[in-house]
């Protein structure tokens, strides 16, 4: 019926909104930066912690920003193991100018080639991962196939069903390409994820190059199975991704 469902779309709403005010009043050393994108657009950035050998790059999902609860946890467990980020918001969202491609992200891609070279100039780092949400996933896959600096990556609900590609339909052969990369990769997924049923993303992660991990999450936002969108699963996933990175 339409009223569980409104419902529990409001409970997850809620209890997202708990997840990143948990995340937020949690201290931290954190400051605000401004870099200039690939096209010239004014990148608004968030570095937590400090210069250390490796640092992580932080993209958000499509129309989401630097405040994203996954990545406030992920920037916060990865401080408290002395590894610096830089969590952003992509061109034409949140306090970020221009805007965004979609149908085929080289622009956000550029960008995130951006942050990285910025990550290893100012963090001082030695080793740079990408981690990305969602479509934010797709661009941390393909910056770590054009950048050079970039030693690996993790996609976190990365889209692979054909949900996802009837939204973007141009896009859809492309974004399968993405992925294909000879670098250490992490993969996270919910088992019922609208966007990566679970047996068809992991016949094509599969067919992916080594080396490659896999860890799947139960019980994500009731609606898609696509979010963490609670306290408890952003720490999980927090932990998981950092002890990969380590």
């Amino acid at each position: 019926p339409d009223d569980v469902v409104a419902q529990r779309r409001q409970h997850s709403i809620q209890a997202r909104a708990a997840a990143k005010a948990a995340l937020v009043h949690q201290p931290v050393n954190e400051r605000r930066v401004t870099l200039e994108g690939a096209d010239g657009d004014a990148l608004h950035g968030v570095v937590a912690g400090t210069q250390s050998e490796t640092a992580l790059v932080l993209v958000p999902a499509l129309g989401g920003t630097s405040d994203m609860a996954e990545l406030c946890g992920i920037a916060r467990r990865a401080a408290s193991q002395n590894i610096a980020s830089i969590r952003y918001d992509q061109r034409g969202t949140g306090q970020s100018s221009g805007s965004a491609s979609l149908m085929e992200p080289d622009g956000e891609v550029r960008d995130c080639g951006v942050v990285v070279r910025w990550a290893r100039a100012h963090l001082k780092a030695k080793r740079v991962y990408v981690v990305g949400v969602s479509f934010g996933a797709a661009v941390a896959a393909a910056a770590a196939g054009r950048c050079e600096g970039v030693d690996g990556f993790v996609c976190i609900s990365y889209p692979t069903d054909y949900l996802w590609f009837l939204t973007l339909p141009h896009a859809a052969g492309r974004w399968r390409g993405y992925a294909d990369v000879a670098k250490p990769k992490l993969f996270v997924w919910g088992t019922r994820d609208q966007y990566a049923a679970r047996h068809g993303a992991l016949r094509w992660y599969a067919t992916l190059p080594p080396p490659k991990d896999v860890v799947l999450f139960e019980g994500l936002d009731p609606k898609r199975g696509h979010v963490f969108h609670t306290v408890s699963l952003v720490a999980a996933l927090s932990e998981r991704v950092v002890a990969w990175v380590l």
